[in-house]
């Protein structure tokens, strides 16, 4: 659990709330980085949703900046920048679960993977012989 890693640890896997400091225009990257790196579609589908307002600016003309398209943007700018802040401290803790859930899990499939080369059980090792012996 979390709980048992380091201040450090947490502050460290915690450094994709730094998109929040964009001011509404990227904060959509924090939620596609954390659902891509723990397998979740659905923040990858939050931060889509998140990019809104930055895909507004794209495609509107901002020449006119008294226009109803820029007041449209720049309220969805504004709410949904506010709503993805909190909705990222949300989601921190059941990130963290996840990414220390699947840290442990990866570390012990490499575990494994290394025991079974040092005895020769692996299939990269049963690979490696048989390639060896084929050459023989």
């Amino acid at each position: 659990m979390p709980e048992e890693r380091s201040t450090g640890w947490k502050l460290m896997h915690s450094l994709w709330m730094l998109w929040f400091l964009t001011l509404g225009f990227f904060n959509w990257v924090a939620f596609v980085y954390i659902g891509v790196r723990v397998r979740q579609r659905r923040w990858v589908l939050w931060g889509l949703f998140y990019s809104i307002p930055l895909l507004l600016f794209i495609v509107i003309d901002t020449s006119d900046i008294e226009s109803w398209p820029v007041d449209v943007a720049t309220a969805a700018l504004l709410a949904l920048g506010v709503a993805s802040v909190l909705h990222g401290f949300k989601v921190r803790k059941e990130y963290l679960l996840r990414l220390d859930a699947r840290q442990r899990q990866e570390s012990g499939h490499a575990r494994e993977e290394l025991r079974g080369v040092e005895t020769g059980t692996s299939p990269q090792a049963r690979t490696e012989r048989a390639l060896l012996l084929a050459i023989r």
